[in-house]
């Protein structure tokens, strides 16, 4: 099953609201492309520098999961692949991410296209994977911009008189 859905009966509850998105039962490897999303600030260049990110919550079915399964969810920002989780090379059970929501987390500061990816490897109906809450968020500007635009202001401040 890949989707959308209200099922809670592994998750207990969705961290946001009344549904998620799961990914189970992929019998091979099943990716999901969401759409791209372009940051608020528009193109970088001679401007105000804002911090930008991604954080989701994820959840790992507490199951048997072979070693050569595989979770990966990651973005691709303007081209550079970016991590939340990869657990290629390690047995899900040893890592301490199942049986509870984990938010993850990346900083996409300075990127301005960015897609978010999910992928499942696995060969089982009890391999499930749920997402809730994916937020893009902006930030505060960064210090050196808001000293900028502070300067900025004092200079216009000034101009006026």
């Amino acid at each position: 099953f890949v989707g959308a859905t209200d099922f809670t009966g592994v998750v207990g509850s969705f961290t946001d609201g009344v549904q998620g998105f799961q990914m189970s039962d992929a019998d091979g490897t099943m990716r999901t492309t969401f759409d791209t999303v372009t940051s608020p600030l528009g193109t970088p260049g001679p401007r105000v520098e804002f911090e930008w990110s991604l954080c989701l919550d994820y959840f790992v079915q507490e199951t048997g999961w072979e070693s050569d399964d595989r979770i990966r969810i990651w973005v691709d920002a303007d081209g550079t692949e970016l991590d939340i989780v990869n657990t290629m090379g390690s047995d899900i059970d040893d890592l301490g991410i199942e049986d509870a929501w984990t938010t993850g987390f990346v900083n996409l500061t300075g990127y301005v296209n960015v897609t978010l990816m999910i992928e499942l490897e696995s060969n089982s109906a009890s391999e499930a994977m749920f997402l809730d809450n994916i937020l893009f968020k902006t930030g505060v500007p960064t210090p050196g911009s808001l000293a900028l635009l502070g300067l900025g202001g004092l200079a216009a401040t000034r101009r006026r008189r």
